[in-house]
């Protein structure tokens, strides 16, 4: 038997139902006294925007106030019974499919907090849904006979766009309002706000009340509302001024004034509307960015009174924001070394390397000036920063500017950012001032890229040089910070004519073992006197029998895993048909392990292959669980996948799910 909900519940939705009736009502009569072209249509109609908020933020179960609201508007306007039901139902059903396609795909009640959802929310609330209602309102009317077939497009176009604007401009303040109501100004920011508010009727009643009629006056005030208050004044500014408007127009005064009322407000409807969908968005970027940078700071701020009281967690610490584990990249080795200096081990030397778009690769290697938790924290946000750039696929010299910008006053840093095309043997490199990379060829001869810039910090626009060059296949490119050079005693020539005694004719087959030999003729048993980091990187034979990679269950993931595979398939004999058919199926076997490993922990994947007897077997294995296709719009990777190879098995059980493919090789190279 179902349970009966508490008395007190049901108290407060009757209550709600009432109020938002009533709201509703009042708005609504107040609109359709700006009914010019037929008594049930009008372009200035609040009540859409505040049955959707009411929705959004009330719930479904205050759709009975929505449709008492407009049916006793509409009763008592014009029309009939049976015209003012179903008017009713186009708006309760506008109100519900706008409240569900928001929450759905725009952020529900805090819509207007993020930019993207802001545009998602026009679309789907005050273009959609509102086209429910003016369809269902103007085709009751018309056949009832209110409505004139040659009116019925006019009609419809008034209904829709008054609803639209309404949706957008009453909706947003209501919304932010309710959901943002707390006003913790400085008086200053009081002062401040008074002059905006000043300023805006000032301008209204300039601008709309005939004096000057120039509407493009009022975008300096909804800019000023943007960049210097929020998301919340700005819709308060926009309805402020679709108010001042309003009054104007009908008066026979401002910009909008056309052969008929309803054209007027048909013109100015629009022009708040679309000020509303530039400067909403404009105002929540600028709030996503006051609120990162507080974020920001407060995490800068904890993370150095954390670390200043709990010394003893430093050397923890400077491990976590080195990178836990290399990337496996086919066909390329990599290995690193950091070695603290003492006493104080926690410094600002940083090493990182990932995978780019077309197979490249990045490198990384930094050092900021200064030790301790200050300079691990500005490492941390450079790191951060580098990576985000450089995935963006910003080439090294706008990455470099980039990051100058981000230094605060007082930080200084160096760093190298190298982009190893490992096909062509090409690198592309910004060196703000850290020591030359050092390239190990295959002949033994070490050469240096010596060209370099002044380091991060200057506080001063700054155009980085980048430099390109080819280098001889089967080199081993060697990044460090000046830690493993630095000495008390000798000069920059001498510390580098040391490095290169220490690496030259060294075999570069065991990158581990160089960077052992590499520290300990440098270094010995004694620390450095700064941060020492070391980064390397050198070809890696593949072979033609095996492959495997284990990759972070990201969607990033799967262009390094098909580059890998580009890479490796053309060694086993593969044709072009056969290579483009082997990818795009483990590809969507990759893309099924993504989507299904869960977990607390950071989640991975892996992928297997062996080629035998001409047959290739391919296994991809994740830690998720199987999961039949949801929906008749899934399960398409399956087919396809069984399309393309020769057989495919899905095995899943409690250690994950692992999916194999096999297929024959007409060309298969013979061991």
């Amino acid at each position: 038997m179902r349970e009966r909900p508490p008395i007190s519940n049901v108290g407060k939705t009757v209550a709600a139902n009432v109020g938002l009736a009533a709201c509703y009502f009042i708005a609504a009569k107040l609109g359709l006294k700006l009914a010019f072209l037929n008594a049930s249509a009008t372009a200035v109609w609040p009540p859409s925007g505040i049955a959707l908020a009411a929705v959004l933020l009330l719930g479904t179960r205050v759709w009975p106030g929505v449709f008492a609201g407009a049916f006793l508007a509409n009763l008592t306007t014009a029309g009939t019974l049976v015209t003012s039901v179903g008017i009713a139902v186009g708006n309760t059903l506008e109100a519900l499919v706008g409240a569900t396609l928001v929450t759905r795909f725009a952020g529900g009640r805090d819509a207007f907090d993020r930019a993207q959802n802001i545009f998602r929310f026009v679309l789907l609330a005050a273009m959609i849904s509102t086209a429910v209602s003016a369809t269902t309102g103007v085709t009751a009317l018309s056949l009832a006979g209110f409505v004139r077939p040659g009116d019925y497009g006019p009609v419809w176009l008034t209904w829709w766009l008054g609803d639209a604007s309404g949706a957008l401009i009453i909706a947003s303040f209501l919304l932010l309002w309710s959901r943002h109501h707390r006003v913790t100004w400085t008086r200053e920011r009081l002062l401040e706000g008074a002059l905006l508010a000043s300023a805006v009727l000032i301008v209204g009643t300039v601008v709309f009340g005939g004096i000057f009629s120039f509407e493009y006056l009022t975008v300096p005030l909804l800019a000023w509302a943007a960049f210097r208050f929020g998301p919340r004044e700005t819709a308060t500014v926009i309805v402020l001024l679709s108010g001042i408007a309003i009054w104007g127009t009908l008066h026979g005064a401002g910009p909008f004034l056309a052969a008929t009322q309803n054209a007027s407000l048909l013109l100015l409807q629009a022009f708040m509307a679309i000020m509303a969908l530039v400067n909403l968005p404009v105002a929540a970027v600028v709030a996503e960015r006051k609120e990162a940078v507080e974020r920001l700071r407060d995490s800068e701020q904890q993370f150095r009174t954390l670390y200043q009281r709990e010394r003893g967690t430093v050397e923890v610490l400077q491990r976590s924001l080195l990178p836990s584990r290399l990337p496996t990249i086919p066909g390329l080795t990599v290995a690193a070394r950091y070695v603290p200096a003492t006493p104080e081990p926690l410094g600002g030397d940083w090493y990182d390397v990932f995978p780019l778009a077309g197979g490249r690769v990045g490198l990384v290697m930094g050092d900021v000036a200064g030790h301790g938790v200050g300079a691990a924290a500005v490492m941390a946000k450079l790191r951060n920063a580098l990576r985000a750039y450089a995935l963006e696929g910003h080439s090294p010299k706008q990455v470099a500017e980039r990051l100058n910008r981000v230094m605060e006053r007082g930080e200084m840093a160096s760093v190298v950012y190298l982009v190893l095309d490992p096909v062509r043997w090409h690198v592309s490199y910004i060196n703000a001032g850290q020591p030359p990379p050092a390239v190990l060829e295959p002949t033994g001869t070490v050469k240096f890229l010596d060209q370099s810039s002044i380091p991060l910090g200057t506080r001063l626009p700054r155009s980085y040089d980048e430099h390109e060059l080819d280098l001889m296949p089967q080199s081993t490119v060697l990044l460090y910070t000046d830690g493993i050079i630095e000495t008390r005693t000798q000069g920059a020539e001498a510390r580098l004519a040391r490095l290169e005694r220490a690496v030259a004719g060294r075999p570069a087959t065991d990158l581990d073992d160089l960077l052992t030999h590499l520290l300990n003729q440098i270094l010995g048993e004694n620390a450095p006197i700064d941060d020492a980091a070391l980064l390397a990187v050198a070809a890696s034979p593949l072979d033609p029998r095996r492959f495997h990679l284990e990759l972070v269950a990201l969607p990033d993931s799967l262009a390094t895993l098909r580059n890998a595979l580009r890479q490796w398939l053309p060694q086993t004999g593969a044709t072009p048909e056969e290579i483009f058919a082997v990818i795009t199926a483990v590809g969507e076997a990759a893309a099924n392990a993504i989507e299904h490993a869960y977990g607390p922990k950071e989640a991975a994947f892996e992928v297997e292959a062996l080629v035998e007897s001409g047959r290739l077997e391919i296994a991809v294995r994740d830690k998720g669980r199987w999961r039949t296709p949801r929906g008749p719009m899934r399960g398409h990777g399956l087919k396809m996948m069984r399309e393309l190879m020769k057989s495919v098995e899905v095995a899943s059980g409690p250690e994950g799910t692992m999916i194999r493919l096999s297929h024959t090789l007409r060309n298969a190279v013979r061991s």
